[in-house]
C-alpha cells in the first residue's frame, strides 16, 4: 500500500518547492526554477502560510523527477530547499489570480511603450538568474 502512495506521487509533473530565500525577488525565483527545467512556475507572496513557497509544473514527469533530484535540499544564499512532489496536481493555477509571470508581462508592456517614448532602444546583456546575489549562470541546464 506504501508502494501504491509513492506510485501515485512520482506521476504529477508538478514540483512544491519551500525555503526560497526571501533576498530574491519573485522573478529570480521564477528563473531559478525554469533554470532547472520549469515549464511554468506560480510563486507565492511573502506572506502568509506559503510565504517563500513556489509552484513548478514541468512538461514531463521525468524532469520533474530529474529537478527534484537536484533542487531537495540544494543549499541557496544560507537558505536549504525543500522540494517535494506537488499532491493531486498536474498543473497548479489559481484561476481569480494571475500567476507572477501574467502580471508582469502587462506591466512590462505598459512599461515598454513608456521607455520607447522616454528613452532609446538599448540592448542588456544579463547572465544570470540573480547576478546581484552572486548567482550566475552563463549555460543551458541540460
Amino acid at each position: 500500500m506504501a508502494e501504491q502512495g509513492l506510485c501515485l506521487m512520482q506521476k504529477t509533473r508538478t514540483l512544491l518547492v519551500r525555503h526560497l530565500p526571501a533576498e530574491l525577488t519573485y522573478e529570480e525565483k521564477e528563473d531559478l526554477l525554469k533554470y532547472f527545467g520549469a515549464s511554468a512556475v506560480r510563486v507565492f507572496s511573502d506572506k502568509g502560510r506559503l510565504k517563500h513557497t513556489a509552484f513548478a509544473t514541468f512538461s514531463s514527469e521525468s524532469l520533474a523527477s530529474k529537478a527534484l533530484s537536484r533542487l531537495h535540499q540544494l543549499k541557496l544564499l544560507g537558505h536549504t530547499l525543500v522540494v517535494e512532489f506537488a499532491k493531486g496536481h498536474d498543473h497548479v493555477q489559481l484561476q481569480d489570480q494571475p500567476t507572477y509571470s501574467e502580471k508582469k508581462k502587462r506591466s512590462d508592456a505598459s512599461d515598454q511603450e513608456e521607455k520607447e517614448i522616454k528613452e532609446p532602444q538599448q540592448p542588456s546583456i544579463e547572465c544570470g538568474i540573480a547576478p546581484s546575489h552572486g548567482l550566475v549562470h552563463c549555460g543551458i541546464f541540460s
